[in-house]
């Protein structure tokens, strides 16, 4: 019987993926570049990357993108200079809203949200968040704000410094995944399911 399974399992896939198309680019093509959390913003793929030793001397893990209409990756800002990263404690957690790239960097034991529309020039620091609040657990967007949850706290921003500031703040903790909809955000906490 296992062979019966494996083999319409096998006519299956081989079906399945004779019918896919697909272009393939190499982003640490000949650069030795380690990327992860990739994100697509325009013509660009933007990356938490560095370089591998055996290259050259590694940067941490800092902002990249890869153009893909000159097929090249290149670093778009050096925001710890040296070996230390912004991108040391996780993910980058990139979302677009406005026409921009939003993302949390840790710097000296902080978290900052950042901004970015894939230029050196263009990529800033927005905000930074009080030391109590520096473990982010989400970051999500919808077309009207961006919500950052904390353990306890729940922060509001329109991409601007003057624009981001503490929404609400929570006796209890605050779930790890929040949602969004065109006109609310649903996060849960220990206990209570909220929707703002």
């Amino acid at each position: 019987m296992k062979k019966i399974y494996l083999l319409v399992f096998s006519i299956f896939s081989t079906f399945a993926f004779s019918q896919l198309e697909a272009d393939l680019y190499e982003i640490n093509y000949l650069d030795g570049i380690v990327a992860t959390d990739l994100f697509r913003y325009e013509n660009k793929i933007l990356f938490a990357g560095s370089k591998s030793l055996e290259i050259g001397p590694s940067n941490g893990r800092e902002l990249w993108a890869y153009d893909l209409d000159t097929n090249k990756s290149t670093l778009i800002k050096d925001i710890v200079e040296g070996y230390a990263s912004p991108f040391g404690y996780g993910s980058p957690r990139f979302v677009q809203f406005n026409n921009k790239v939003y993302f949390l960097a840790n710097i000296s034991s902080k978290t900052e949200l950042w901004s970015t529309d894939g230029t050196t020039d263009g990529t800033q620091k927005v905000f930074e968040f009080p030391q109590e609040n520096s473990y982010i657990k989400d970051i999500v967007v919808n077309n009207q704000k961006i919500i950052i949850t904390s353990e306890n706290r729940v922060f509001s921003s329109d991409g601007t410094a003057a624009g981001t500031a503490l929404l609400m703040e929570m006796t209890e903790s605050v779930s790890d995944k929040t949602f969004s909809t065109d006109n609310y955000f649903v996060f849960g906490s220990s206990n209570a399911l909220w929707m703002i």
